[in-house]
Formats: C-alpha cells, structure tokens, sequence
C-alpha cells in the first residue's frame, strides 16, 4: 500500500471518529498513529480497524476515566474483519 493509499484510507476511517471535545481529539490521532503504523511494511501483524479504535480506547481510559468516547459503532463492527 502506497501512502496516498493509507492517506486516503485513513481520511475516511477517520471520517468516523468525531473530532470534539477534546478526549475525542485525541482519540483520532492516536487512532491515526498507530493505524497508520499497523499499516506499514515492517508491522508484524496489520490489525482490523476495530482493533486499532478499541487499544486506542483502552489507553485513552486511563486518562479519562468517565469519559464515553464517541465513534460509529455499526463502521467499527462491520470493519472488525477487514484489515485494509
């Protein structure tokens, strides 16, 4: 995959993940990160969109505790199985 290709995977995926208020912000570049290093040519193991958002999640919990991240569930459900 070229990276116009995961630029422009990445623009739709993350067309997904509201980018307000903040904890949301940072959701979407940490899912940036490391979707986009799941991606690449030397990653061991791509992983599905849907594994990316829930470590993405998991780590933003620790910081915001009570906080409901925001994301389209029924994208990130159907997306469980497809890795690019």
């Amino acid at each position: 995959m070229t990276e116009q290709q995961k630029d422009a995977l990445l623009v739709a995926e993350l067309a997904y993940i509201p980018d307000s208020p903040e904890p949301q912000s940072e959701l979407r570049m940490l899912y940036n990160m490391k979707r986009r290093r799941s991606l690449g040519r030397t990653s061991n193991r791509q992983k599905t969109p849907s594994q990316v958002l829930a470590e993405c999640i998991q780590y933003l919990k620790a910081l915001y505790p009570n906080y409901q991240f925001q994301y389209d569930r029924v994208f990130f459900t159907e997306t469980s199985r497809r890795v690019a």
